[in-house]
C-alpha cells in the first residue's frame, strides 16, 4: 500500500437527487429530499477484535448469504471485509415500486419500514447483524479500498470463494500498512483497575498543657494595696502540685 492511501473513508448507502446538505428527518421547514435508491446492507461485527470473533463473523456472513439466496426481492452485489471486526453484505432492492412513490417523505418512510421488516426477520433467525445499519436510509458505511484507521487493514471487497476460505488464509489476501495492528487470537479481557486505598489519617495528639489553662486576676481592694494584684491559676492535676505545676506552666 502506498503512502498516499486514504484512511477512514465512508459512502452513503442511499442515492439522492440532491445529496448536498440533506435536511434532518424531522425538519419541517425545508423540502424533504428525494430518495432515488437505497442499498440493503448488513453489517456483521463481533467485538472486540480477535481471530476467534472474526471467524464467528465470517461464518455468520456465509450463513446469512445462504439464507437470503432464495429471497427473490433482492440481488446479491458484493461482500467486503470491514478492515476490523467483521464483514459487510450488499444487496440491490429489486422491488422498485417503493421508489416510485411521488411524495418524497412517504417514499423514504416506506423504504425504512420495509428495511425494518427485513431486519426483524433476519434478527429473528438468530443472525448477529448491526440493527442500526440496515434500516437507516441516512447511514454511511466504510468505503472498500480505504484503510481502517485503527487496525491498519484495508476495507477489501471479497468474492464468495474468498469469504469461504479459512480466516488465516483470507487475512493473508487483505492489504495493510506496515504498522498494522496484530490481531490477537482471543479477545483480551480488560483488567479491572485496583481501587487505591486511602492512607489512614493519624489522629492528632493535642497538647493538653496548651489548652487547659485558666487564669483570673483579682484584687483585694483593701487600703494600702493600691496597684497591687494577685494572679490566680487553675492547672491540671496531671502537672503535679505546688512548685512542680508552676514550673510546668512556665
Amino acid at each position: 500500500i502506498g503512502k498516499d492511501v486514504v484512511s477512514d473513508l465512508y459512502i452513503s448507502t442511499s442515492r439522492w437527487l440532491n445529496p448536498i446538505d440533506l435536511p434532518r428527518l424531522r425538519d419541517k421547514e425545508r423540502a424533504h429530499p428525494i430518495l432515488l435508491d437505497h442499498l440493503i446492507v448488513f453489517d456483521i461485527d463481533v467485538a472486540p477484535l480477535s481471530l476467534k470473533n472474526l471467524e464467528e463473523a465470517r461464518i455468520t456472513a456465509i450463513d446469512l448469504h445462504e439464507y437470503l439466496a432464495s429471497d427473490t426481492s433482492m440481488e446479491f452485489l458484493s461482500c467486503s471485509f470491514s478492515g476490523s471486526k467483521g464483514f459487510h453484505l450488499y444487496y440491490l432492492d429489486l422491488e422498485r415500486d417503493k421508489f416510485a412513490i411521488e411524495d418524497p417523505k412517504e417514499r423514504e418512510e416506506t423504504v425504512r419500514e420495509s428495511r425494518k421488516q427485513l431486519l426483524t426477520r433476519v434478527l429473528g433467525e438468530g443472525f448477529n447483524v448491526d440493527n442500526r445499519v440496515t434500516a437507516d436510509t441516512r447511514r454511511i458505511i466504510r468505503l472498500p479500498g480505504s484503510i481502517h484507521g485503527t487496525t491498519g487493514y484495508q476495507c477489501t471487497v471479497l468474492g464468495l470463494e474468498q469469504l469461504k476460505k479459512p480466516l488465516k488464509v483470507l487475512l493473508e489476501d487483505i492489504p495493510r500498512i506496515e504498522s498494522a495492528q496484530k490481531i490477537p487470537k482471543r479477545a483480551r479481557k480488560g483488567k479491572k483497575k485496583a481501587k487505591k486505598k486511602k492512607p489512614k489519617q493519624r489522629k492528632k495528639v493535642v497538647d493538653t498543657r496548651a489548652v487547659q489553662q485558666y487564669m483570673v486576676e483579682a484584687s483585694t481592694h483593701v487600703a494600702g494595696t493600691k496597684d497591687r494584684s494577685v494572679l490566680m491559676m487553675w492547672l491540671p492535676q496531671s502537672w503535679g502540685i505546688g512548685q512542680e505545676a508552676l514550673e510546668t506552666a512556665l
